[in-house]
């Protein structure tokens, strides 16, 4: 039987403090493995069932030939279970640089059609970030602004997450965006007098602004005008 999986080495260039991390990972690992996954901490296998259990002890091993020492909790041989992949085995997901990695349905966008993958996407606590990052702007508050100064403040931000973020399942920011969203529709009851008090009419406020100036914000370049009247869904699932 082979299974998939992947062996999260919680050590080298990537990880800690940048210098001891290269050197760690130069003296136990780089020569241990191909040259095409050297640059890497995140090194994917084909691997024979039995095998499975013994790649964390020979880790060890290694690293005890050279005076090294695994993290006892980073370290982790994941299981990348999806829906061909279907056994059982402690360890099904794990988090790396912000991404969350997992079983999710993805949809073919070639064949319209829904399936589950181990795919990437933002993790819990990235996504509970930006939310704190959007609280802490308190643009609702911001009615000496105009809609055209808030883009030019939050532009940078919102792409810089969604160029990261959303390079492999971009719809794991619906959350996050539809957030940002409702924030605008509540900095249009403060601002304008007709609009306080009447929340249907600043979405529709904003919402009509969005289909006239598609460009004004990062995402609703993208269609990402969820929580918006006529607002498109999360898209770019793939």
């Amino acid at each position: 039987i082979t299974v998939t999986v992947v062996v999260y080495i919680a050590i080298g260039p990537s990880m800690g403090i940048p210098r001891v991390a290269n050197v760690a990972y130069e003296m136990g690992v780089s020569s241990f493995l191909p040259e095409t996954i050297r640059s890497s901490s995140l090194v994917l296998f084909d691997i024979n069932h039995i095998l499975y259990f013994r790649i964390l002890a020979e880790l060890k091993q290694r690293f005890e030939q050279c005076k090294l020492e695994l993290h006892a909790t980073k370290t982790k041989i994941i299981y990348c279970k999806d829906g061909r992949r279907k056994g059982k085995y402690e360890t099904t997901e794990f988090t790396f640089l912000g991404y969350s990695f997992r079983r999710r349905l993805v949809k073919n966008s070639k064949r319209q059609s829904v399936f589950v993958n181990f795919t990437p996407a933002a993790s819990p606590q990235s996504l509970k970030s930006m939310r704190a990052e959007i609280r802490k702007w308190r643009l609702r508050n911001r009615t000496n602004l105009k809609l055209n100064q808030i883009a030019l403040f939050v532009n940078p931000i919102l792409r810089g997450w969604i160029t990261y973020y959303g390079s492999y399942h971009r719809s794991g920011l619906s959350s996050v965006l539809r957030q940002f969203n409702k924030i605008l529709i509540a900095w249009a009851m403060r601002k304008y007098k007709r609009l306080k008090g009447h929340k249907t009419k600043a979405a529709l406020f904003i919402g009509q602004i969005a289909q006239r100036q598609p460009q004004l914000f990062e995402h609703w370049k993208r269609g990402m005008t969820g929580a918006l009247p006529n607002g498109s869904r999360m898209t770019g699932d793939c």
